[in-house]
């Protein structure tokens, strides 16, 4: 009856959560024992840098979060792998780069059917230190008119200083539906830029001492003739912090294709 089934799904959800918690201490003892306790962007560090309150949605390899910093344009949130993985994970396939497609997808139809919004994508893949750079992809939702001339901008901004950090003139194109970049991210560090789910560049990063790693984020303020990104961003409250998660998740809730994975 009604309450053996109530029953049944809290043994469920209890499984769930030992398993969930199981999967947090393996983590955690990782981190440790791989030194990746200083990382910002692992999730089971996320609380001890007090940032974990802006966790949007938790998937199986991924999360949702807004930035960690005053955001330069409304709606502006990252993607992150649970566990600290570089971009070279993604070049090999598997339940990485199934996972993020499908994030980019819903965050595309949710940007431009609630908001009326593009959305970019930018990555910065440095993988020659000694400890590969966690995989990070910001996501800014601009207007339609900021959207399409976007490419120009990002196109320009990297032709006019790619040669203080890379000697390799060629900035790559490339169409999503044609597949990923294969050749590049499995051997070199890189920035790239996806204009919604359409297309996008990519562009070798030689010295990555010399690379500005707020790059992506100063051709936005470009486009959007705002100030460029500053070296030492603010927070926000945490209380506004905590208003602007709430709004989002509220807003992002029919999108939110990570539900399927608790309910029971």
């Amino acid at each position: 009856g009604r309450g053996r089934r109530r029953k049944m799904r809290s043994e469920e959800e209890l499984v769930m959560e030992q398993k969930r918690e199981d999967g947090r201490k393996r983590r955690r003892e990782r981190l440790e024992s791989d030194g990746l306790d200083s990382c910002r962007w692992c999730y089971a560090n996320l609380q001890r840098f007090k940032v974990k309150h802006l966790v949007v949605a938790l998937g199986e390899t991924w999360y949702l979060s807004l930035p960690h910093t005053v955001e330069k344009v409304q709606g502006q949130c990252y993607l992150a792998p649970i566990d600290h993985e570089s971009a070279a994970a993604i070049a090999e396939g598997g339940p990485l780069q199934k996972e993020i497609t499908k994030w980019k997808d819903n965050l595309a139809r949710f940007f431009f059917e609630k908001e009326k919004k593009e959305v970019l994508f930018t990555e910065t893949a440095l993988l020659r230190h000694s400890m590969p750079h966690h995989l990070r992809i910001e996501c800014f939702p601009l207007q339609r008119r900021d959207a399409e001339v976007a490419p120009s901008f990002f196109r320009q901004a990297i032709l006019d200083t790619a040669n203080e950090w890379s000697e390799n003139p060629r900035l790559v194109e490339y169409l999503t539906e044609s597949g990923k970049p294969v050749p590049i991210v499995q051997k070199f560090s890189y920035f790239s830029v996806e204009f919604g789910r359409a297309g996008g560049f990519i562009h070798i990063i030689e010295n990555e001492g010399r690379f500005d790693l707020q790059f992506g984020q100063s051709v936005i303020a470009s486009i959007l003739s705002l100030s460029p990104p500053s070296q030492r961003p603010q927070r926000h409250r945490p209380e506004i912090e905590f208003q602007l998660m709430k709004n989002f998740a509220g807003r992002f809730e029919p999108y939110n294709w990570t539900r399927e994975l608790v309910e029971p």
